[in-house]
């Protein structure tokens, strides 16, 4: 994707607004991905649930809640969300809470709380990730898992974050917050 994103309201992506299940391998978006009043926004994917890798995005991102480099939030708390091999360089702004240099954050209910975090495997991110609460330069954070299921276990590791990433609380360079 080379051309300019705009959505007015969620699930703004790149590549795909809403991903259920499925994979996404070896896309690239170049251009600005924005909503003007929504949340969910991301370079390759708005919300998934599925797995995107070898993927890439350089380009400039903003939204209010759940920003990410590759994709805003996941999305289901039952399946599994992974990221693997891909990577980021530009900007991500949330005027809101979680921002990530990879993933925004993690699933966005509190009434289902028994999801897993995203798997965030061999990323990285070379960019500026800015918002106000839940900010880290690979994910934003996860606020709502109090447990999780055998089949949904989530992973970060052997990921690299080399920008710049600011905030107001919680604040961090690979995870902004996570409550497990």
């Amino acid at each position: 994707n080379r051309g300019e994103i705009t959505g007015k309201k969620n699930y703004t992506g790149g590549v795909v607004g809403l991903m259920d299940l499925g994979r996404v391998s070896g896309c690239q978006g170049y251009g600005p991905v924005s909503s003007s009043d929504g949340d969910y926004v991301g370079g390759i994917a708005g919300a998934s649930y599925g797995f995107i890798r070898d993927s890439w995005a350089r380009c400039q991102l903003s939204g209010k809640d759940y920003v990410g480099g590759i994709i805003g939030t996941r999305d289901n708390a039952m399946a599994q969300c992974v990221v693997k091999n891909s990577t980021f360089h530009g900007t991500v702004e949330s005027s809101g809470s979680y921002a990530g240099g990879i993933v925004g954050g993690g699933y966005d209910n509190s009434t289902a709380p028994n999801g897993a975090c995203p798997t965030i495997l061999a990323c990285t991110v070379d960019g500026t990730v800015k918002g106000n609460e839940r900010v880290g330069g690979i994910f934003g954070g996860d606020g709502f898992v109090a447990q999780t299921w055998d089949n949904v276990v989530g992973s970060i590791s052997a990921n690299s974050f080399t920008g710049k990433v600011s905030g107001n609380k919680y604040v961090g360079a690979i995870i902004g917050y996570r409550d497990s």
